[in-house]
Parts: structure tokens; C-alpha cells; sequence
């Protein structure tokens, strides 16, 4: 090879393997930052732990159980992929940082297959092109995902499995008339297994969205009028159903009324409403409004200026993922419930979308949408580093941060020292400013270059530098450690505790802080406990004759939840 030839090339290949190290980089400061180093926070990750640790000591792995009691609201898939991670990494990471890897693992997955999804609708063979790229960024400067790109519950690996299934039904609707049989086929089997991952994770809500969005492409997109298109997505269902059918016949066989809990009240009901008075989470028209354009933005209101326009209408790839959001966009309103977080499976959809409206918008409002993500991050960076910096001070000092009070307690006191965090928060500084003439330069990727870098860079840094203490405010370790020591101390005997108003997140955490299981009042066995835990404004101190309260406690910062433990009077008998 000529000199010149072998320069072109080596230099051909370095810019290839710049630009992976720079998703790698990208995404790692994006994704790490949150995984580990903290406990479950309420309010899903902490009965979403507790059902991974029941499974992890139980080996039960049909019946989702939270602190002795079913949970019967979500299939187990996710709890299933946790706990064996858990189990893998407990040598080296703590219960729930090796349980986050699921979250991990399902946050990979996904920004590859939008990635995947965006290339096959350009029609281009490389990765690295601006299509690809702008989705990838839209994807990460979510506002509603990037706190939960970092949670342990089942709608992340919902939203992993959603996306691959999106990929996959693209790209059987764009290789269906011109492709060998066993792309075809491959495609196919893709769409089946990751359809019932959706099913397994979360339930009813997107297959029915996938299968009604595959059913209606043929009225739009002329090539899947064929037998070809009817061949692959019947392969599609028969790899899907037998998935979807096991465990829930697994659950029959081992409880009718436990199935009929699954299905009836937690899909059928919560859809048709007339499980919401005891489940909770009803629907209002303003819940779907801010889930799209403040949760989902900027790729909510983005992608929705390509859905009206008539062109987009005309692309195959593009009818796809239209269709799925539009399809789940209904859905979603006609449920009686909804929460924002139920937009999570759709963001794969709305992000090529989002990502075409790109190039049209006007030069003004790139340079105004990436002057407010600037914005954005130098607030980030003060408030933030300066928070560290007064939190490792004297109490005394803390009252600069008054406003902050409402949420985080300023009696916290930061570590003196924190090598591994200061020097990631350093990192992610240093990353944000160079990143900046790069973005200045990327054209119709420059506001959601911006905003994405923005996001990072502001959870990066709440995420290394003051995660003890959001940890302190978010988490029950404290003030259920020193419920531990305060039963230590008055009943060394150990045993049960019946408790009273205990939530679904609260008594997982419970049983895991003071190596106590917890029994509800009222139960069977409730009797033979020798400790009541009462949570208030739940539930009610108990009579005084019958028990003797010797502790009280709250989440530093909580003025809403308080705990009260009562010891049974010693004229009581235990037998």
C-alpha cells in the first residue's frame, strides 16, 4: 500500500475510533453517574427492590411479592434480569447497585436500538451520521428520562424492549419487498421476542400498541400489502405468544385468585377505571398534556410537528414510528389511569421523529434553544458546585441554601472526603466546556447538541458531588437504621413487627434495614409480634393499655411521613 493510501486510511481509522470513544465517553458520563453509590429511592425503586430481594432469598420466581404480601401490578421479567445481576455482582457492588445494573443493561439497550432505528430509516450503512446522531441526542436530553434512566423499576426495561420492537417492525416494513427471506425471518423472530419482553416487563399496553400499529401499516405503505409482510407477522406472533403465555400460566397454576389480581384489576381494571378508587393513579387531561411537552420534551413537541405534516406521512420508516405514538398516544388517554412516567415505552417512537423535525427548524431558534441550554448548565454548575462546597461546612453555614430546605435537610453534613465524585464532577466540567465549539459548529444539531450536554452535565453533577445527601433526604436508610438500634435496645429478642399504614415502599425497606419481617395488622399472625410500627397520616396510634410507644422518626426533610414504634405491655400474653 502507497504511503499516502496507508496515511488516508489510518487517519480514516482514527476518526472511526475518536468518534466511539466519544459515545463511549458520552454515554458513560450520561448513564454511571446514579447507578451506584446510593440506596432504593422512593417511591418505585424501593417495593421494586424489595421484590428483587424476596426473589433473591425465596427463589421464587413466579409470584412477585413486596414484604411478604403479592404484588401482582407488573409480569417479572425486569425483577427476574435484577436479581440475577444482583446475585452476579454481589461480590463487588451492594444489593441495590448490582440490582440498578438491570437499569443499566435496559438504558444500553435502548439508545442502541434508537440508534439502529434511526439508521435504517435514513437508508445509510454507516452509524455516525447526523440522522443517528440527532436521535441519539433528542433521546438523552429528555427531560422526564434522565433522572429515570437511572431508577430500578420495569418501565426502563419496558422502554428497552419497546425500542428494539420498533426497530424490528421498521425494518420489516422497509425490507419486506426487496430482502432475502432470512433477514426477513430474523426480523421477524426480533419483533416476536421483543414484543413479549414488553408483555413480561409491563403487561398488555405495548403489544397491543405494537400489534395494532403492525396491523394498520398496510393501509400506508403499499409494499406490506403482500403475503410476505402477513408471513413475517405471523412469525412475529408465533415466537411472541408461547413467551407471553408461560408465566401467566405458571401464576393460574399456582393461584387463580393471584392471576385474576394480575389481569382483571391490574390491566383490565386499571384500564376501564374501576380498579383506580383502590389502585390509584387516575387520568386527567392535564397529566397527558405535561407528560408530552414538559416530560418527554424536547422530543414530545418535536416529534409532533412531523406527525401533521403530510410528507412524513409518505415514509415508511417514518409511518412506523408514527404510528406507534399515536396509537399509544390514544391509548394512554382513554386509560382511566396515567402517570407521565407511562410515556417512557413511546420515547423510541417519538425520538426519529423528533430527530426529522431537526433540520427545519428556523437558524433563531437553534441558536435561542441552545443560549437557554447554556443557560441551563452554568445555573447547573453553580448552584451545584456551590452546594458542595457549603454542604461540607459547619451547619451553621448551610442557611445559604434555605431555599432548598423544602426538599433536602440542611442538618446533613456532605463527607470531607470524596476522591471517586469530585473527580467525576471535575470530568464532566472539563468534558461540558470543550464540548462547547463542537456544538457551536454542528448546524441543525446545535440546540439539541446543547440541551443534551446541559442535561448530562446537571445530573452528572448532583449525581457525584451531592448524591449523599439527596441520598440522605430520598432513601429510608436512616431513619429505619435507627428504628434497628431503638428495637435492639427495648426487644433484643428480635422476632416480627406488625405494622399499621405501611405503604407498599415503606415496608420493604422496612424488613431490609432492621432484619425484621413485618407483618400486617390484622393478619394471622400478628399476634405473635411484640412491636408495632405505625406510620402516620396512614393509620392511628393504637391504645395505650395494649402498647407502649418508645421511638418515633421521619425521612430527614419528610414533614409528611412519621414512624412510631410501640411495644407490647408486658400483662399481654404471646402465646
Amino acid at each position: 500500500m502507497p504511503g499516502s493510501a496507508w496515511s488516508k486510511w489510518f487517519q480514516s481509522r482514527m476518526r472511526r475510533v475518536w468518534r466511539v470513544a466519544i459515545v463511549v465517553i458520552s454515554l458513560s458520563l450520561y448513564l454511571v453517574p446514579g447507578i451506584v453509590g446510593r440506596e432504593p429511592w422512593k417511591q418505585d425503586e424501593t417495593y421494586t427492590f424489595g421484590i428483587i430481594q424476596h426473589m433473591a432469598k425465596s427463589g421464587d420466581w413466579i409470584v412477585p411479592t413486596n414484604a411478604g404480601v403479592p404484588f401482582m401490578e407488573k409480569p417479572p421479567l425486569f425483577y427476574w434480569i435484577a436479581t440475577g445481576l444482583m446475585r452476579a455482582s454481589s461480590g463487588s457492588l451492594r444489593p441495590a447497585d448490582g440490582a440498578r445494573l438491570a437499569t443499566l443493561l435496559s438504558m444500553l439497550i435502548t439508545f442502541a436500538a434508537v440508534a439502529a432505528t434511526a439508521r435504517v430509516i435514513s437508508g445509510g450503512a454507516r452509524w455516525d451520521t447526523r440522522d443517528v446522531t440527532g436521535a441519539l441526542l433528542l433521546l438523552a436530553g429528555t427531560i422526564g428520562l434522565v433522572k429515570h434512566a437511572h431508577d430500578l423499576f420495569t418501565d426502563v426495561g419496558q422502554m428497552g424492549a419497546s425500542a428494539v420492537a420498533l426497530y424490528a417492525l421498521t425494518k420489516i416494513v422497509l425490507i419486506v419487498d426487496d430482502s432475502s427471506p432470512g433477514r426477513l425471518w430474523v426480523a421477524s423472530s426480533l419483533l416476536g421476542i421483543s414484543t413479549a419482553a414488553t408483555f413480561m416487563t409491563k403487561g398488555l399496553l405495548m403489544p397491543g400498541v405494537l400489534g395494532s400499529s403492525a396491523c394498520i401499516v398496510p393501509s400506508l405503505v403499499r409494499s406490506c400489502r403482500s403475503r410476505r409482510y402477513m408471513a413475517a407477522l405471523l412469525i412475529a406472533g408465533g415466537v411472541a405468544l408461547p413467551l407471553m403465555f408461560i408465566w401467566p400460566w405458571l401464576l393460574a397454576e399456582r393461584s387463580t385468585s393471584l392471576f385474576e389480581t394480575w389481569f382483571w384489576d391490574n390491566n383490565v381494571g386499571r384500564f376501564l377505571g374501576f380498579s383506580v378508587p383502590e389502585l390509584g393513579s387516575d387520568n386527567t387531561l392535564s397529566t397527558s398534556l405535561k407528560a408530552l411537552f414538559f416530560f418527554a420534551f424536547p422530543v414530545g413537541p418535536l416529534a409532533l410537528t412531523t406527525i401533521t405534516r403530510a410528507a412524513s406521512w409518505r415514509q415508511p420508516g417514518l409511518i412506523v414510528a408514527a404510528l406507534v405514538t399515536c396509537t399509544g398516544l390514544v391509548t394512554l388517554c382513554l386509560s382511566a389511569t396515567m402517570r407521565e412516567l407511562y410515556l417512557l415505552p413511546l420515547l423510541p417512537a417519538l425520538t426519529p421523529l423528533g430527530a426529522d423535525a431537526l433540520p427545519r427548524l428556523p437558524l433563531a431558534l437553534q441558536r435561542a434553544w441552545a443560549g437557554l441550554a447554556s443557560m441551563v448548565a452554568v445555573v447547573c454548575l453553580s448552584i451545584v458546585w456551590s452546594a458542595w462546597w457549603i454542604m461540607r461546612g459547619p451547619v451553621g453555614q448551610h442557611h445559604w441554601l434555605a431555599p432548598l430546605h423544602r426538599w433536602l435537610p440542611l442538618e446533613y453534613e456532605l463527607p470531607a472526603r470524596q476522591p471517586v465524585a469530585v473527580l467525576t464532577a471535575l470530568a464532566l466540567t472539563m468534558a461540558w466546556i470543550a464540548a462547547q465549539r463542537s456544538i457551536a459548529r454542528s448546524g441543525s444539531l446545535r440546540g439539541a447538541a446543547s440541551w443534551a450536554a446541559a442535561l448530562t452535565l446537571g445530573w452528572g453533577l448532583a449525581a457525584t458531588l451531592v448524591l449523599p445527601w439527596i441520598d440522605d433526604a430520598k432513601s429510608y436508610r436512616v431513619v429505619f437504621e435507627h428504628a434497628a438500634h431503638a428495637m435492639t435496645t427495648t426487644v433484643p429478642s428480635g422476632g416480627c413487627v406488625t405494622s399499621d399504614g405501611f405503604g407498599e415502599s415503606e415496608a420493604p425497606m422496612f424488613e431490609f434495614y432492621t432484619k425484621r419481617q413485618v407483618v400486617g395488622a390484622g393478619t394471622s399472625d400478628s399476634w405473635r409480634c411484640r412491636i408495632l410500627v405505625v406510620q402516620t397520616p396512614s393509620a392511628t396510634a393504637p391504645a395505650r393499655p395494649t402498647w407502649k410507644p418508645f421511638w418515633s422518626g421521619s425521612r430527614p426533610g419528610d414533614s409528611q411521613e412519621h414512624f412510631f414504634l410501640y411495644q407490647k405491655a408486658d400483662n399481654q400474653h404471646f402465646d
